[in-house]
């Protein structure tokens, strides 16, 4: 259960940070904002949690993964 706050901690983090990208538009922006969704995926990766919360702990990380896709969007887009 002490990883319950950091958690919801990474969660929090990880939806200001998609706002952040859905509103960026310059390369340099997208880089910083990567490098902040590495900190979160290293930190989501380090947590352990009891089973009952496994499903939230994969939901977290799925959602990384999607964010991290919409991020890779965007930079391509960036680019052209």
């Amino acid at each position: 259960r002490k990883n319950e706050p950091k958690m919801r901690r990474l969660y929090s983090e990880l939806k200001l940070l998609e706002i952040g990208i859905a509103r960026t538009e310059e390369r340099e922006d997208l880089a910083r904002h990567a490098e902040t969704l590495d900190r979160i995926e290293n930190a989501a990766r380090r947590i352990t949690v009891p089973a009952n919360f496994y499903g939230e702990l994969f939901t977290l990380r799925e959602h990384i993964t999607l964010v991290r896709r919409e991020l890779e969007k965007k930079a391509g887009d960036a680019q052209e």
